[in-house]
């Protein structure tokens, strides 16, 4: 995978301007919560080729081998969190 040629593909406004690639890693949402929290910015896409502790909805285990394309997207809504 190559995250350049992904990002030249793209025709969005801001998802995608910065992709933060790995081969493997434990969860992509992991590593997007923690660098939301360090201040990326939203649209920031964490790519990798696989997850060793992927999730899914509620907290569900998600599997994640080799040959898919696993990602989270950092998004910063203007809209309370309880709507």
């Amino acid at each position: 995978m190559e995250p350049e040629k992904v990002k030249e593909q793209l025709r969005t406004d801001f998802v995608g301007k910065e992709i933060k690639y790995f081969t493997e890693t434990t969860s992509t949402n992991d590593v997007a919560k923690e660098l939301a929290s360090r201040g990326a910015e939203e649209g920031t896409v964490v790519l990798a080729e696989t997850q060793t502790q992927g999730k899914g909805r509620l907290g569900r285990r998600w599997l994640s081998p080799k040959g898919g394309v696993w990602f989270s997207v950092i998004l910063r809504p203007k809209i309370p969190a309880k709507d």
